[in-house]
């Protein structure tokens, strides 16, 4: 599994230049990103919540800090220690576990999350998990 931290966003999506907004903002920074998912969450406001791993580098806090502070963007979350765990999609239904074949949508969905630091325009706020 790669290294680095999941980051959950939510913002408005008004034109597809939002999800170039997240992207761009983490890749000026030389900040990779190793995959993304997407979804929309309401459908009468088009809030958008976006799953991405980042690589955890150094330029990765600012990365964030920057992306808190992007026009239609409501907050960002950094969920730390997260463990992923990996699903397959092969058409007809959907399984736990590592691919098999090729053609398989491989999806992953964070789990175990220890703690939640939220980013909303600039300001930091910190959700202990394991604490409550």
């Amino acid at each position: 599994m790669i290294q680095g931290k999941v980051v959950r966003v939510l913002g408005y999506y008004r034109d597809p230049a939002f999800i170039e907004k997240v992207v761009g903002t983490f890749r000026k920074l030389w900040v990779d990103i190793y995959w993304m998912s997407v979804r929309r969450v309401d459908d009468k406001t088009n809030l958008y919540e976006i799953y991405l791993l980042a690589a955890d580098v150094p330029n990765f806090k600012t990365a964030i800090l920057n992306l808190s502070k992007t026009v239609e963007i409501e907050k960002v979350e950094v969920l730390e220690g997260a463990k992923l765990l990996e699903y397959t999609f092969d058409g007809l239904k959907i399984t736990e576990g590592k691919r098999e074949g090729n053609g398989n949508y491989v999806f992953f969905i964070p789990a175990n999350i220890n703690k939640i630091i939220t980013y909303s325009w600039g300001e930091k706020s910190e959700q202990d998990i394991l604490r409550q």
